[in-house]
């Protein structure tokens, strides 16, 4: 006769489903957990900025401004007491170049010139111009009471009055030494030479 024995399964609970489910969310997450750790998890681009200043100096700068140009494909304004910035620029070595200036400026120091970014930093370059003076030209004008002599730069900027009477002012000529300018006026009553300084 064969005898049978009831055995009791109250010491092996199974996990309830919401334990099971936790131990396995566990097991999905660890890994990636050990993935960032030793470098295979997502990544920051490596990437930073550069800034670009322009320090213009000289009687008569250049009222138009510059482009500064990065790797020979980026360009950008920047003005002649400006800055510019580039960003999301590779970490590396890069090639900068300014251009557009005007005859009477000269950039200082190299250009193009190479500027090195470091990743999550902004890297900074000025490009120095100098600018000469610009040869004066002078007019006749009629734009303030009476007809003037005005004197201007050559590229058209910084005008001013050099006569400013409520006669009538004609044919402006520099002396020799560019001091001083002879011009033809009324103002005496009758048409007569007249001098003045040209400053």
């Amino acid at each position: 006769m064969h005898r049978y024995h009831r055995h009791s399964r109250a010491g092996r609970r199974l996990p309830s489903p919401t334990l099971l489910s936790l131990l396995l969310t566990g097991l999905l997450v660890l890994p990636a957990c050990r993935g960032d750790r030793d470098g295979t998890g997502p990544t920051t681009p490596d990437v930073g900025s550069i800034e670009v200043a322009a320090n213009t100096t000289g009687e008569d700068p250049d009222p138009n401004g510059y482009t500064v140009t990065l790797d020979g494909a980026d360009s950008r304004f920047l003005g002649a007491s400006g800055t510019a910035t580039f960003t999301d620029v590779t970490a590396g070595s890069h090639e900068l170049a300014l251009s557009e200036t005007a005859r009477n400026c000269q950039v200082e120091g190299s250009n193009p010139r190479t500027v090195s970014v470091t990743a999550g930093m902004t890297a900074s370059t000025t490009f120095g111009v100098a600018c000469t003076r610009l040869p004066r030209i002078l007019f006749v004008s009629d734009r303030s009471e009476g007809s003037d002599v005005w004197k201007m730069a050559s590229n058209g900027t910084d005008p001013s009055n050099l006569s400013s009477a409520t006669s009538s002012d004609t044919d402006p000529r520099w002396s020799p030494d560019g001091s001083r300018v002879a011009f033809v006026s009324d103002r005496g009553g009758s048409a007569d030479v007249f001098v003045m300084d040209a400053d």
